[in-house]
């Protein structure tokens, strides 16, 4: 059974359902994690949100009460805050604090196939991801200069 829900009634569900130590699977939405998922097509299974590392991908909500599904970039262990960024996005979200963290990504499925989040393939495009931002970062800021300099 497919049904659409309001942010605060998701973040009850999950917090019932993650507390308990029970999955939750929701249908990925939005462009900002592309290519590893896909809008209205992956599905996501979440659990609690423990042993939180670089590269694991999150549920949480930012200050403005928005529920986002990013990927933990920076890790602040003297204030306990987690800096995170969706794969397709140059910049990071505002930091947040672990209690703002909903769910742990656990695994998704794509196309019918299962891929755990815990997987030496999953390790693999983590690490093209850290190699690939500060190159993309650089891209960025190239055209900014350009734009700056010639108006384009």
């Amino acid at each position: 059974m497919n049904k659409q829900i309001g942010l605060e009634e998701l973040k009850t569900l999950l917090e019932a359902t993650t507390q308990e130590g029970l999955e939750f699977t929701i249908t990925v939405s939005g462009s900002s994690m592309m290519p590893l998922f896909v809008d209205g097509v992956t599905k996501v299974i979440l659990g609690r949100p423990d042993n939180l590392r670089l590269g694991d991908v999150v549920l949480f909500s930012t200050k403005e009460g928005k529920i986002l599904l990013h990927r933990i970039v920076q890790i602040e262990p003297s204030t306990n805050t987690f800096t995170m960024r969706g794969d397709a996005l140059v910049r990071s979200d505002e930091p947040v604090v672990q209690n703002n963290i909903l769910a742990k990504v656990l695994g998704y499925f794509n196309e019918n196939r299962y891929i755990l989040m815990e997987s030496k393939e999953q390790k693999r495009i983590w690490a093209k991801q850290k190699r690939f931002f500060s190159i993309r970062k650089g891209i960025v800021r190239l055209k900014r200069l350009v734009k700056r300099l010639f108006g384009r």
